[in-house]
């Protein structure tokens, strides 16, 4: 169903567009009146939406104009005013409701399905196919009872499926029903969609079959499970009613023709039989053998579409035998006998001609009767005979709506008193109205005039009867009835679209006749070609079905004469051959053909590729009625520009960088470019008036001469150069290049200009080289790791292998590493081309090149643990560098990845740091196998690497030092590197130095913060330095800030003056020990609420005995599974749970998120569109909010604009966690309150969890700050 829209406001219309198509509803927007009433009268819609207050054209003057014009458009008002005058205004303006804003969805909704409840769609059956169930009232489609959730366009693509249900729909034709006008998609669209529907019906239990593909046409529901309707119930009205008489009527034209012709077909035969005889003794004749030809060229043309497929295959072989045998000179005539007695078999006819009968098949129009008196549709079927009619009697408004959508009446004989009362009348009166085309209907009274009122009721329903059409009474007889049935179906034909066939075969013509006019078209058919324009001229056709091979003139020299009139050229033309060779069909479509069919032909097919030809015209031909109007209001303007823009033209083409260059008949330079200069190497003077040859490598020059001498002798204005082959030019130099050129001509009088326009091509054949090459490695190196991931689940959800066991945990290890291995590659590849594409910035600041080292060994360390190798890093002095900290960090980590990977356990990576010029000089050396010399440069390049099988054993991607040597040169500085086979490598970078301030040698380089910032921190206290430093260690990979002391005296120090969130205390120390640290630390108010933790070598008598002074108990050796899920619960109950809102489209990473939170013991609340986080902001507040930008109803900037404005919001701590690479201004945009950003798939899950808790841990930290300034200043007051 489809609603237009007029609303001048475009948030309203956005607002109404999304509630109405949420509603399956197709919908249209008009921005003003004027707009509005061009949809309208070009257009059908099922309701119109008005808003009062309109430019241009205001709504009630809209929809009197509507009114005034006869047309019946359900009117739903929009408007702010809510006075009685206004609403009585608008009504008497002839709207048919009034809706007051703002409104509720609800009320909304329910006012449109009213109105179009009164309308004609609502009237229509409930449309099944076996256990699949459309309702037009609530737009729901389930199957066995069962919702399926189908988007508007696919419950649209059904129910039109559903409503035509032998109708086969093209591409073409499904968007012109579907999308509006100015929004039709391509035709990917159609097959997208299709696709869509088909997977939704098989997972909703429906075969997905029940849409099939008619290959070369288009999509038809497919037959074998009738589509019925919810009113046919009753089982005699349901039996009569499931035959498809538009497929009968199809059927039985081809019996009906085969019947008239079949002797004629027999005469045919015995022709051939004659021949034959005459070969065998030796009496053949030209004309003889001439006619058995053309018998044999029809045969094979016409005997496969009268159910004789085997017949035409065998009238082939004799039509071929004979063009073979006349050839070579001799036929031999015994071969040509046993065909023709085969072909005498396949058709089962006596040999002996019989009287042919020439009674002419008698077209029936079918005539519905909506009349529930027995006696009285007796005498009108009994009458019926003489008139060539067919009747089809229904005795109730449900059996006539199943006869009109399943037999399409021509005609209709109605009775208003078979209805209940006059609106049911009505809404069928509009059914048959909205018929395309309109089915023409006779309405029968008591009285012997039926009343004004009820004639008046009858138009304002939007019936509009054809020319001819009476209201007549139920006195007159069935004779006069018929009468007037008969005068009806003449004059509604007058207006039938028409169709000219030409073929000199009279079985064909007769059949075209018979199989195209139930349908509506009107078939004038010609046998003899020589009187093709007489009769093109009387007969005006909307379409032209030709053959291919007719005497004197052929179906192609036909269409080439009308495709070169001027009055013509646009005539659809339809080619009907028995030919199918490849020659045949390109001649066909050279000279314009728009389609071609073989025969035999099937019947359906021939007739839905006709009409959807027919559609396709009246498409093109109503778009261009709605652009002649604008057309000739821009033409004056156009006229004005073109004067202009010939003043610009010779500038334009002068300075134009591509070749521009022009020859004349004897194909001389008179015109040569700039552009053409810069591409040849030639200036202007030196080749004007010269041959052409000198642009072309001498090998193809005489091709090129001949190929501009044929076009010159074509029709066509313009073609584009080299489809079959490449071209290439030849520069001034000699060197040859590779191009890309188009040729146009004009001809003036005698003379003629061609002009020919050239690209040098060279720089895209070696992009698109390089793109071959990077694309075919980059998918060998994603199938590698998507091949592991692939086998390993599989085997695991087979099955087959349990995930308990300890293959199944290899497996799903394998299937991890992969994945890891797979979101590298994509970063990888990712990253490097943005960065050499200078869509990344590099955020260039004061950069601390020992913090930079110090981040990038933390990073490295666990890798480095894992493998045994040991880090050494030597810094004599610290330097500052202008640079991308994050990128320096990359770079060093990249370095040092490779560096480990590549050596034994035991060794020792050294990363130096010195000042070289004004350069800082980064130097990462290990002592592995060493790199080969020829291989120092290639390494550097994309999915390089020294030995092709390093991607499998190392587990890299090739990319990393590609991307290293980008982010270097992007920082103007150079990297190389220097090796010796078996001996090492060492790695050099260099980056410009800012300034140097030197400080003292760095013996251990530690961080004492995370990258992520502060965090929670830590107090551990214990007199052992191993212990200290293995807690810092773990604490610190965790993200929580560590404060170690040795002594307890220290561990008062330290609590008083930083007030950790948590202390981590030995028991047994030199001097005080931990119970007198704790009681102490208790004791003092500023220290009393710090949770402690014992960390001992000693075991409580009971874990779970409560004490006041710690809250928990730790045993050494510590190890990580027991130390943090009490240092969470200890944070989390020291302060009230953190509220995080997720705001998530993706389900599976929406679930991931809120999982991962929720084991942190946070509340989470997830929103899965932009409408659901503001309502959620406002109903949770959260601490953080988690936010994606690519959401469904509004993005995230809508969000975080929104929240801007909203003092209580607008100080939320925000993540962005999205997949789009944000540049700074859409960074700025996103502002809330702390802000930071993660992309999707470069950070880990890991990173995410601590990026998260250590947000939350400042939070709450600033939030404890506060808290405290505001007790201190309580205290002082």
């Amino acid at each position: 169903m489809k609603i237009l829209i007029v609303e001048d406001e475009e948030l309203m219309a956005e607002a109404l567009t999304a509630v109405l198509t949420n509603q399956n509803y197709v919908v249209e927007i008009a921005s003003d009146g004027e707009a509005g009433w061009e949809l309208i009268k070009d257009f059908d819609y099922d309701l119109l939406l008005l808003d009062v207050m309109l430019p241009k054209l205001d709504g009630i003057s809209l929809c009197r104009q509507i009114r005034n014009q006869g047309l019946q458009l359900p009117i739903l008002l929009l408007t702010g005013r809510d006075n009685s005058h206004d609403k009585a205004i608008g009504l008497d303006a002839g709207a048919d409701d009034y809706l007051v804003k703002p409104f509720d969805e609800e009320e909304l909704l329910a006012r449109v399905r009213a109105l179009l409840r009164r309308g004609s769609v609502t009237s229509q059956p409930v449309l099944e196919w076996g256990k699949l169930r459309l309702d037009p009232i609530s737009c729901e489609v389930s199957y066995d009872h069962h919702l399926l959730p189908l988007t508007p366009k696919e419950y649209a693509l059904l129910e039109l499926f559903l409503r035509n249900s032998r109708r086969v729909f093209s591409c073409g034709m499904i968007l012109e029903h579907l999308w509006s006008y100015e929004d039709t998609p391509g035709e990917e669209a159609v097959r997208t969609h299709i696709k869509c529907l088909r997977q939704k019906l098989k997972a909703g239990g429906v075969s997905s079959s029940i849409i099939e593909t008619v290959y070369g046409i288009g999509y038809r529901l497919k037959s074998g499970e009738e589509t019925i309707t919810k009113k046919q119930k009753d089982t005699e009205e349901f039996k009569e009613n499931l035959t498809d008489v538009k497929s009968q009527k199809i059927l039985s034209s081809v019996n009906q023709i085969w019947h008239k012709f079949k002797y004629r077909v027999i005469e045919q035969i015995n022709v051939l039989e004659q021949l034959s005889q005459a070969l065998i003794e030796n009496s053949l004749n030209q004309e003889l053998y001439s006619q058995s030809q053309r018998n044999a060229h029809t045969l094979a043309g016409s005997l496969g579409t009268f159910g004789f497929p085997e017949g035409s295959k065998i009238a082939r072989k004799i039509e071929n035998l004979l063009k073979l045998d006349q050839n070579n000179g001799e036929i031999d005539g015994s071969k040509l006998s046993i065909l023709v007695q085969a072909l005498q078999r396949e058709i089962n006819v006596d040999c002996q001609v019989n009287q042919v009968d020439d009674t002419s098949y008698e077209e029936y129009s079918l005539l519905l009767v909506i009349h529930n008196d027995a006696k009285f549709t007796k005498q009108l079927t009994q009458e019926s005979v003489n008139w060539n009619l067919k009747i089809t009697v229904a005795r109730s408004t449900s059996a006539a709506r199943n006869k009109l959508y399943q037999e399409h009446p021509s005609v209709v004989l109605f009775d208003p008193s078979i209805c209940s009362d006059t609106e049911e009348s009505l809404q069928l009166l509009r059914e048959f109205s909205d018929r395309k085309p309109p089915v023409p209907v006779l309405i029968l009274s008591e009285q012997t005039n039926l009343s004004e009122a009820y004639a008046m009721t009858v138009v304002r329903a939007g019936f509009t009867p054809f020319a001819g059409t009476t209201l007549i009474p139920k006195t007159i007889s069935a004779t006069q009835i018929l009468s007037n049935v008969k005068n009806i179906l003449q004059q509604s034909h007058r207006g039938e679209t028409k169709v000219l066939a030409v073929d000199d075969d009279p079985n064909i013509l007769a059949l075209l006749h018979n199989l195209l006019t139930p349908w509506g078209l009107t078939v004038k058919t010609l046998a003899d070609p020589q009187q093709f324009w007489q009769t093109l001229e009387s007969v005006q056709p909307d379409l032209l079905i030709l053959d291919v091979e007719m005497p004197e003139v052929s179906g192609i020299e036909i269409c080439q004469i009308v495709r070169n009139n001027s009055h013509w050229s646009e005539l659809p033309v339809l080619f009907l051959t028995v030919h199918n060779s490849p020659d045949i069909i390109n001649q066909v479509f050279s000279v314009g053909a728009d389609d071609f069919v073989t025969k035999p032909f099937v019947g359906p097919e021939l007739v839905t590729r006709i009409i959807n030809r027919l559609e396709r015209m009246k498409l093109v031909r109503r778009m261009a009625k709605t652009d002649e109007k604008n057309q000739n209001n821009e033409h004056q303007r156009t006229q004005e520009a073109l004067k202009n823009s010939q003043a610009r033209l010779a500038g334009v083409v002068e300075i134009a960088d591509d070749a521009i260059i022009s020859i004349d008949d004897n194909q001389r330079i008179t015109l040569f470019n700039q552009g053409a200069e810069k591409i040849f190497g030639f200036t202007a003077s030196e080749v004007l008036g010269r041959p052409l040859n000198i642009l072309l490598p001498s090998c193809f020059a005489q091709t090129h001469r001949q190929y501009v001498t044929d076009f010159g002798k074509s029709q066509v204005q313009a073609r584009k150069m080299g489809e079959r082959r490449e071209i290439s030019g030849k520069r001034k130099d000699g060197s040859e290049f590779p191009a890309e050129a188009s040729i146009s001509q004009l001809k003036l009088g005698d003379d003629t200009i061609y002009t020919v326009y050239l690209q040098d091509i060279s720089e895209r054949k070696e992009i698109e080289r390089m793109k071959d090459e990077f694309v075919s490695v980059v998918s060998h190196e994603l199938r590698t790791p998507l091949t592991s991931i692939h086998g390993s689940l599989g085997m695991l959800s087979s099955g087959l292998i349990k995930a308990e066991s300890e293959q199944g945990k290899r497996l799903l290890q394998i299937a991890a590493d992969s994945t890891e291995r797979l979101v590298r590659l994509i970063n990888d590849i990712l990253d490097i081309e943005r960065i050499e594409s200078g869509k990344v910035e590099m955020e260039k600041q004061t950069c601390d090149v020992s913090d930079a080292i110090h981040q990038a060994v933390n990073i490295m360390q666990p890798l480095a643990d894992k493998a045994g190798v040991v880090i050494s890093v030597t810094a004599a002095s610290n330097y500052s560098i202008w640079a991308d900290c994050d990128r320096i960090i990359q770079t060093l980590t990249n370095l040092l990845n490779n560096a480990i990977k590549f050596s034994k356990a035991g060794d020792i990576v050294s990363l130096a740091v010195q000042q070289q010029d004004k350069e800082v000089l980064f130097s990462i050396t290990d002592t592995g196998r060493g790199i080969q010399q020829d291989k120092l440069e290639t390494i550097f390049e994309r999915f390089q690497q020294v030995d092709a099988s390093d991607s499998r054993k190392q587990d890299g991607t090739g990319l990393g030092l590609a991307i290293c040597k980008s982010i270097v040169q992007h920082h103007q500085g150079q990297i190389w590197v220097e090796s010796v086979l078996n001996q090492g490598s060492t790695f050099y970078f260099t980056i410009p130095l800012c300034k140097s301030v030197v400080v003292p040698h760095l013996e251990n380089p530690q961080l004492e913060t995370t990258a992520i910032g502060k965090a929670f921190s830590v107090l551990v206290c214990d007199d052992d330095p191993n212990i200290r430093t293995q807690l810092k260690t773990l604490l610190e990979q965790k993200g929580y800030r560590v404060i170690t002391v040795a002594k307890g005296e220290d561990a008062i120090t330290a609590a008083t003056n930083q007030h950790p969130e948590v202390i981590l205390l030995d028991l047994v120390m030199p001097g005080m020990n931990g119970w007198e640290v704790m009681a102490i630390l208790k004791e003092r108010p500023d220290t009393c609420n710090i949770p402690i933790i014992i960390c001992s070598i000693c075991t409580p008598d009971n874990i779970n005995q409560s004490s006041n002074e710690f809250v928990n108990w730790v045993c050494k050796p510590v190890e990580e599974h027991s130390l943090f899920p009490i240092l969470r619960q200890v944070l989390n109950q020291s302060s009230k749970p953190s509220r995080v809102l997720v705001v998530e489209d993706d389900d599976e990473l929406a679930e991931l998120l809120t999982t991962l939170l929720k084991t942190n013991e946070i509340e989470t609340f997830l929103a899965k569109t932009g409408r659901e986080a503001i309502q959620l902001s406002q109903q949770v507040n959260p601490d953080l909010l988690i936010l994606d930008i690519i959401l469904p109803e509004g993005d995230g900037f809508g969000v975080v604009e929104w929240l801007q404005q909203h003092n209580q919001l607008s100080k939320i701590p925000l993540l962005v966690y999205s997949a789009r690479d944000l540049d700074q201004l859409e960074r700025t945009r996103l502002k809330l309150g702390h802000t930071e950003f993660l992309t999707k798939g470069r950070v880990t899950t890991q990173e995410f969890e601590q990026k998260v808790m250590g947000l939350l841990q400042r939070i709450k930290q600033s939030s404890k700050s506060g808290e405290d300034s505001d007790n201190q200043t309580s205290i002082s007051s």
